[in-house]
């Protein structure tokens, strides 16, 4: 009896192992996204990202519970996607296919270990630091970053070479991609702040990612970041303890305001505050300071006119810009809400928002319900919810202005923070039973 306890002991050890090295490799190739689809095959890049999946769901097993409104509702959305290939079949579609359900899988086969779900914050933390590395050469020493991309793949490499003139973008191809990943880092490290005793580490961590960020001088993701971390500072509490939190937020913010007034011809020279600074006196001039992004709106706000109930297909927008919202270049609107109008219509807008919207509802329900909680695992749980809430409300915030839905990069982390609140929410739904 002892011996049958000790195998299915080990058994359970193994899978647990097994499932956990399987959904960090679909974490790495989140962060991997930009170098590889540069170097090989988008497509295989794709197949990568769902293999993984398929494998980890192979060790995983099913779920037990079953959330019928997830399988209803994210098979809607992607119902929307898969027309659009048909309507046009292209390369990017496909990879939205792919990818999207490969997080559906990771999202409802999900894990009952917070471990599983807290060892991925390391990936991330790693993955920023690199990321913010080459920021910090890419700005201080040009010239060791050139040498530096040269253990890249060629084509890689290549593709970062030609957008390097004055521009900060470390170890990516454009400064929009290595904001994005090490917003996802700071995120990791700003939700271990009161679970983890090394602080003073993880402050230092925060700080050196912090200062990368404003190296490249992308003023969303700035300002989305700020924004998601005081409402989820503002959230768990209620009455005094809230009052409490907004004045004291009120002193930080007064504070930094008078430091930067203070110091801004010193700032200006960080990319950051350099954009600011062109942003504030073309405001004030009366210019467009939408960096011609007011364009892609107009024109994608026609096409919802002219197509308003199902929209022009996925990723058609894209295909329609260049001679009606740009000269040469193709581009997405950088507002996903805007361009599921656009592309789905008023059908499709529908069922994406409420979809986001259930998720998020649901990831705070799980993040209180924790909190309340006094559970052996709390603190690791509360440190993974909490990722799980912040990355969601920046992910919804960003895309008023990036373009995250249509980012492979983005749908994997997205999806797997969703995971996060719906294990939680199963769990404690078996537990009471």
């Amino acid at each position: 009896m002892n011996y049958l306890n000790y195998e299915r002991k080990i058994k359970r050890q193994y899978k647990v192992r097994m499932t956990t090295l399987w959904i960090s490799v679909w974490i790495m190739l989140a962060f991997l996204s930009n170098i590889l689809m540069n170097s090989n095959s988008g497509r295989l890049y794709a197949t990568l990202v769902f293999s993984t999946s398929v494998l980890y769901v192979f060790f995983k097993g099913i779920a037990k519970k079953k959330y019928w409104w997830i399988d209803i509702s994210f098979f809607i959305c992607w119902l929307f996607i898969i027309a659009g290939y048909f309507i046009l079949p292209q390369a990017a579609t496909l990879m939205d296919i792919l990818v999207m359900i490969s997080g559906y899988l990771i999202m409802r086969f999900h894990a009952f270990d917070p471990t599983q779900y807290s060892s991925q914050m390391k990936v991330m933390s790693f993955f920023g630091f690199f990321f913010s590395i080459g920021v910090f050469l890419n700005f201080l020493l040009p010239t060791v970053y050139i040498r530096a991309l040269e253990i890249f793949p060629s084509g890689f490499a290549e593709a970062v070479s030609r957008q390097t003139v004055g521009r900060i973008q470390g170890f990516t191809t454009n400064p929009g991609h290595a904001a994005g990943f090490i917003v996802v880092a700071l995120l990791a490290f700003v939700s271990q702040l009161e679970s983890f005793k090394q602080v003073r580490t993880k402050k230092i961590g925060i700080l050196f990612m912090f200062i990368a960020l404003l190296l490249t001088g992308k003023r969303a993701h700035l300002l989305f970041i700020t924004i998601t971390v005081i409402l989820c500072y503002l959230i768990p509490v209620k009455g005094v303890k809230k009052i409490k939190r907004y004045w004291r937020l009120f002193l930080i913010t007064s504070a930094l305001l008078v430091t930067i007034v203070a110091s801004w011809d010193f700032l200006v020279a960080i990319p950051f505050f350099e954009r600011l600074d062109a942003t504030i006196e073309g405001l004030l001039m009366g210019q467009d300071i939408t960096s011609s992004r007011s364009a892609l709106s107009a024109w994608a706000w026609q096409l919802f006119l002219a197509n308003p109930v199902f929209g022009i297909g996925w990723n058609m927008y894209k295909s329609t810009v260049i001679g009606n919202a740009t000269k040469a270049t193709a581009l997405d609107t950088h507002n996903i809400y805007l361009q599921l109008l656009c592309e789905t219509g008023i059908l499709g807008f529908t069922c994406f928002v409420v979809f986001f919207l259930m998720l998020w509802v649901h990831t705070k329900k799980a993040y209180m319900l924790c909190i309340q909680s006094d559970a052996e695992n709390k603190g690791t749980w509360l440190v993974v919810l909490k990722f799980s809430l912040m990355y969601q409300t920046y992910f919804l915030l960003y895309g008023l202005t990036g373009n995250p839905l249509y980012d492979q990069s983005y749908q994997i982390l997205y999806m797997f923070a969703c995971a996060i609140g719906l294990a939680y929410l199963c769990r404690n739904a078996l537990e009471e039973k």
